[in-house]
């Protein structure tokens, strides 16, 4: 718990991945390899594109971009291996949820923001995925704090950030100052 001016903030848990960090290296070594081979599809299929095969257009094209998102994907996770975790604190600027693998089941998502450090008039957006639970603790405006890995932007832990009023400071009982009317009244 802290206190902040007149308001004290408490990060309420709403989920935790102990085992991200296998979800990191797990991520590193399906995509590398992945992005490796995709690679070298799309290299080959470039190559006979320039050396006069005209078929070649369709390998281009459909490799390319599958071969440049995968190296993406490898990137950011190789990246995380050497990275540390790091904490972001913001407002949930939306929330949606999508169907994954035949829509069998859903994925949810949130959107976080927070202000630039050098201009607070922009943001900074990372997109987290998150429990079906945890969208549903969770409102548009909405304050959290998330533990990830920076690249990835894979989940460790998820806060909600509860700002309460301070309660006030109590008064101090002092005697009251005597007046002059009350000293003359002394005196006679």
């Amino acid at each position: 718990m802290a206190e902040v001016g007149a308001e004290r903030t408490e990060l309420r848990l709403l989920e935790e991945h102990p085992r991200s960090r296998r979800t990191v290296v797990r991520m590193a070594l399906i995509y590398t390899p992945a992005a490796i081979l995709a690679l070298a599809l799309a290299g080959i299929a470039l190559y006979n594109l320039v050396t006069g095969s005209i078929g070649a257009v369709v390998g281009v094209i459909l490799l390319t971009p599958i071969a440049l998102a995968l190296a993406y994907q490898s990137v950011t996770a190789l990246r995380d291996l050497w990275a540390r975790p790091v904490r972001t604190r913001g407002e949930v600027a939306r929330l949606w949820d999508k169907g994954t693998v035949l829509w069998m089941t859903r994925s949810y998502y949130t959107l976080v923001e927070t202000p630039k450090p050098a201009d607070p008039s922009k943001f900074q957006r990372h997109v987290f995925v998150i429990s079906q639970l945890s969208s549903l603790d969770l409102r548009d405006g909405s304050s959290v704090e998330v533990e990830h890995w920076p690249h990835t932007n894979t989940l460790l832990r998820l806060w909600a950030v509860e700002r309460q009023a301070a309660p006030p400071k109590p008064r101090s009982e002092r005697p009251s100052r005597p007046t002059m009317a009350s000293a003359t009244s002394l005196l006679a």
